[in-house]
């Protein structure tokens, strides 16, 4: 499934990712964001880690725990 399949989904993928960072960062316990592992079934939506990286400014890459096996 591409983006343009799913764009309302996609979209708010992106934005709850953006949302959920931004609460995370105006905490007084945050630290520094290096990269988001994303994972689960939007996670395997094509292209989704460059958008939420160029959404984000933020490292962004799929977490497959199923490699190496």
């Amino acid at each position: 499934c591409t983006p343009s399949q799913h764009p309302h989904t996609t979209d708010s993928l992106l934005q709850d990712i953006e949302n959920s960072l931004q609460q995370f960062l105006g905490s007084p316990q945050s630290g520094r964001v290096e990269g988001l592992y994303l994972a689960g079934g939007m996670a395997l939506t094509d292209g989704i880690s460059e958008q939420a990286t160029q959404t984000t400014q933020i490292p962004c890459c799929l977490l497959d725990p199923f490699a190496g096996l």
